[in-house]
């Protein structure tokens, strides 16, 4: 991210302002405009010579944390409370599990639980998008009616993407036309207009569900895999103590 650094906040001293400025000749503009400019490249570059160096001192204080991977702050020999947005489907958590957590460079115990919780969610994305394909789960509708939320309004109250959320339940190819005419606002609020629309829409969901936990479930093995002991925690000095990285013959 560029620094930014106002040219006229280098300006000399003794530059004239207002209306003066501009009473100078184009030269004498200029000649004070490139003094100044002087300046501004010489703080720039301490700048950024200062932001290098925070940097780097921070990284000193950071490690990886087994879950997300990002560098957080460990200087307490575990991984600082931060927060999760899993890549790709921007599922989030205020906490992330490897939050309290040894690092990754010492430790991969709770990145072998997370491969657990990944498969067991793939195996479960699988089988409902195949119940889905197969027709044997029913869908469902979401929509919000509009006379609740026109009513929370004239009460004072803040609505939200709550306020007046209702469904349509047990949607199947057998039912859509019945449940249709019932619930005309849900259907067309929503825009579905034929069950293979609907259950295409569920499908895509379904099949975008099962792609992002598989890319996330690779992501994790390999880590899992590429694992070394890099570093322990010195309990007495409270410093991180590398350890030799044997490699097999």
């Amino acid at each position: 991210m560029p620094i930014k650094a106002n040219i006229r906040d280098f300006l000399p001293s003794e530059a004239p302002k207002g209306q003066a400025w501009w009473d100078l000749s184009r030269d004498q503009r200029q000649a004070y405009l490139d003094a100044a400019n002087v300046k501004r490249e010489a703080y720039i570059v301490q700048r950024q010579a200062e932001i290098d160096a925070e940097k780097a001192a921070k990284k000193l204080t950071e490690r990886t944390c087994q879950i997300c991977g990002r560098g957080i702050f460990a200087n307490t020999g575990l991984i600082a409370h931060h927060g999760y947005e899993r890549p790709g489907d921007g599922w989030q958590t205020a906490s992330c599990r490897g939050a309290r957590e040894l690092p990754y460079e010492t430790d991969r115990t709770i990145l072998a639980e997370d491969i657990v919780m990944l498969k067991d969610r793939l195996a479960r994305q699988q089988e409902r998008l195949k119940g889905l394909q197969d027709e044997t789960i029913p869908l469902r509708i979401q929509w919000h009616d509009q006379e609740v939320r026109r009513q929370a309004r004239l009460d004072g109250k803040k609505l939200s993407a709550f306020t007046g959320l209702k469904f349509v339940d047990g949607v199947t190819r057998d039912t859509f036309a019945e449940l249709k005419e019932a619930n005309k606002e849900a259907f067309l609020q929503s825009s579905t207009y034929s069950f293979d629309q609907l259950k295409t829409r569920f499908v895509d969901e379904a099949e975008f569900a099962v792609e992002t936990t598989q890319h996330e479930l690779t992501r994790q093995e390999e880590r899992y895999a590429a694992w070394v002991l890099k570093e322990t925690w010195d309990t007495a000095e409270k410093v991180w103590v590398a350890v030799e990285v044997k490699k097999t013959a």
